[in-house]
């Protein structure tokens, strides 16, 4: 909890109470990398390495790595290059040259993909000739489903699609075809983070109220993951609503998630 308690102040812009609070976990390490992560998404770079200073060369490769995704990300391409050259770990470096590639892919500049390309020697960073039509490798795909038999995956693919279609009822019947209570639990569970982090409060709230399935196994585990996107995403339309749902939460532990995502949207509306 202190853990989520330091990511959500560095999602909300307050990075010096988070290193703080970071100081306060066991694995103080992996809540600054978290920390650093942020601060890397919200473009904030220079920032990002701060948070990491004084930690092995590693935890500050990982940071970069970070860095130097966001900054393909975001088209610049010659700041990836720049963060890749300081980075020591020849397989992160790998990696943000892959992504500068396909950058440079979507932008058309094929031969100067081909050039990065030329140089990666992992198997798992093989650059393509072009990208498919309307693909856009900064368009993060939805959660894949658990691993299970491809005929539970075609349920949850299908469900994604409706999601994506605005055909909310028949996500629902999609779900419910599953014969274990936990696979539809936790299918539930995913697809309300998913349409959360996609900006659809209903279709968040709609899923997560059919979390629950009688007889299903660890099913408050599953709903813990939609409390904090749910809360983040309510707290920027109605706060007042949004936390009068994360404060009628029954258990203590998923109360506090909800009051964290909710603060913490009304932090980042407010920045």
């Amino acid at each position: 909890m202190v853990s989520e308690l330091a990511e959500a102040q560095a999602r909300a812009g307050f990075i010096s109470d988070s290193i703080r609070t970071a100081g306060l976990v066991s694995d103080r390490r992996g809540v600054l990398l978290k920390i650093a992560q942020i601060e890397a998404e919200h473009g904030e770079f220079d920032s990002a390495m701060t948070v990491v200073a004084g930690q092995d060369t590693v935890t500050q490769d990982a940071a970069r790595l970070e860095i130097g995704i966001e900054q393909a990300r975001r088209g610049d391409v010659t700041g990836a290059q720049a963060t890749a050259a300081a980075m020591t770990d020849g397989y992160d470096k790998e990696q943000v040259l892959y992504w500068v590639a396909m950058e440079l892919l979507r932008q058309g500049d094929r031969a100067g993909a081909q050039l990065i390309s030329s140089q990666l020697k992992a198997p798992d960073h093989k650059v393509p000739d072009h990208l498919e039509p309307g693909f856009d490798w900064r368009i993060p795909a939805p959660p894949p489903a658990p691993i299970g038999s491809s005929e539970q995956k075609d349920y949850y693919g299908k469900a994604v699609a409706d999601l994506q279609a605005g055909k909310l009822d028949a996500a629902v019947s999609c779900i419910e075809r599953y014969e274990n209570p936990a696979d539809v639990s936790s299918r539930f569970a995913r697809l309300s983070q998913y349409a959360a982090e996609q900006g659809n409060l209903d279709a968040a709230l709609k899923f997560a109220e059919k979390v629950h399935i009688s007889g299903a196994d660890y099913e408050e585990g599953y709903l813990d993951g939609t409390l904090l996107p749910i809360g983040r995403l309510w707290a920027k339309t109605d706060s007042e609503a949004a936390i009068s749902w994360a404060r009628n939460r029954t258990r203590p532990y998923q109360r506090a998630l909800a009051l964290t995502g909710v603060a913490e949207g009304i932090a980042t509306a407010i920045r």
